[in-house]
Order: structure tokens, then C-alpha cells, then sequence
């Protein structure tokens, strides 16, 4: 049995294979070669870190985008919970007991526990 090899080190492929341009035939070809590489992940980690070339099918320009998503995705998350605490404080004024803030906000008796204790 052999051991597996990195398809981009195989001769039939030009190493500047995947520092092509983006949106060229090129570019395409690396990134499908990657696809089917049995390396990808653990190329796809070195992507991460790369400006340049396609690393483990993931071109420079997908990570800033995929990078930008996730941030968003944590604003996003922060401010609700932020909504979601202030309601939880608000409601807990007006008297409101912890099963019916939980029933009303649609979350569990415990998260309204674990963000009165907080407050």
C-alpha cells in the first residue's frame, strides 16, 4: 500500500497552478484538485494564514469573506442577547415570575435564572 500523496506535488501540475488568477480556468482547476486531495484539511489550515495562492481548495478571498460572516454572525448575536437581557431585567421589574418570561421570550426557566442572577 502506498502512502497517500498531496495532488499538488503530483509533476503533472505546475506549482504556480494555485497562484493563479482569481476567476481563471487555473484558479478553478486548484481548487478542484484540492477538492479531491485526502490533505485538504489540513492545507485548508495553512489558508488561514496565507495571502496568497489556493490552500486545501480555499482561495484568500472566500477566508476574508467567510471571516467577515462569522463577525457579522457575533454583532449580530451580541446585540440580541444584549435585547434579550434587558427584557429579561425589564420583565423581572414589572413582576413577571421566571416560567412566564421564559414562556413569553420563547427560552428556557434556566436562562432566565442564569441572567437574573447576573443582572
Amino acid at each position: 500500500m502506498t502512502a497517500p500523496v498531496r495532488l499538488c506535488t503530483k509533476p503533472e501540475f505546475d506549482p504556480e497552478l494555485w497562484f493563479a488568477d482569481p476567476g481563471t480556468r487555473e484558479r478553478a482547476l486548484a481548487i478542484r484538485t484540492c477538492a479531491a486531495c485526502p490533505f485538504r484539511y489540513e492545507c485548508a489550515e495553512q489558508a488561514m494564514t496565507e495571502e496568497f495562492g489556493v490552500f486545501g481548495g480555499i482561495p484568500p478571498e472566500a477566508i476574508d469573506r467567510a471571516a467577515s460572516i462569522r463577525k457579522m454572525r457575533a454583532r449580530e448575536r451580541k446585540a440580541h442577547l444584549a435585547a434579550q437581557r434587558a427584557e429579561i431585567v425589564a420583565l423581572t421589574a414589572d413582576g413577571m415570575s421566571k416560567a412566564e418570561i421564559a414562556a413569553k421570550l420563547g427560552v428556557s426557566d434556566t436562562t432566565v435564572a442564569r441572567i437574573r442572577r447576573a443582572a
